[in-house]
């Protein structure tokens, strides 16, 4: 079958391991001097001792060119199809940037769905949806009950989003007792302080991919 790049996948917790963190105020008061949970993230002080459990996660973002291989469509504004506009840089591929305009209800459509094309256990399940035939067409882009309800199955080995306590400890480097642990912002110590307003991170055109 054919080859995707930028699809490799990371062992952030090992098998027959397990990851232990108690929320304190470390992990945020070098730079934040404020009052707003969702400035400190999950584990702050008084959040109390959470336990990992052994986890792979996907070294890149979901590329448009398998997010399209899986489901038959490409929905992302920064695509070719918008190359007037959202022109790339020399050596970059429109098909390798991540997938964008989608929502919750297509991001599980395509777990389950790349579970199955590999032969893995889908882990969602919505009331009434056969996974195996739904098109994108189908799911829906308003608020659904049922799609809402959604349920996940983590004995599962099929491909899920991952929960936040484990997406926010990728992001702050899957070590909570490296230096990274208590940046500001992900890959820099540039900001020492803020309140409760965002403030620029000056180095954030070396890593970030955003648009105003």
């Amino acid at each position: 079958g054919k080859t995707f790049d930028k699809t490799n996948e990371i062992v952030v917790i090992p098998q027959g391991s397990t990851k232990t963190i108690t929320g304190n105020a470390e992990s945020y008061n070098s730079y934040y001097t404020g009052e707003k949970l969702y400035f400190k993230g999950v584990y702050h002080e008084g959040a109390g001792t959470f336990t990992l459990n052994p986890f792979v996660m996907g070294q890149y973002e979901v590329t448009q060119e398998l997010f399209n291989a899986i489901l038959g469509t490409n929905p992302s504004y920064h695509s070719e199809k918008n190359s007037n506009v959202v022109p790339i840089v020399p050596g970059e591929s429109y098909t390798l940037r991540p997938v964008e305009n989608i929502n919750y209800y297509h991001a599980i459509t395509f777990c389950n769905k790349l579970s199955l094309k590999l032969g893995y256990e889908p882990c969602y399940t919505v009331e009434g949806i056969d996974f195996a035939t739904i098109n994108y067409d189908e799911i829906p882009t308003e608020e659904n009950k049922a799609w809402t309800s959604a349920k996940v199955e983590i004995t599962k080995n099929g491909y899920r989003l991952p929960f936040i306590k484990e997406w926010e400890f990728v992001a702050r480097g899957g070590d909570n007792e490296a230096d990274e642990w208590i940046y500001a912002f992900a890959g820099t110590p540039s900001i020492t302080t803020f309140g409760d307003e965002y403030e620029t991170d000056s180095n954030l055109d070396n890593y970030g991919w955003y648009y105003y």
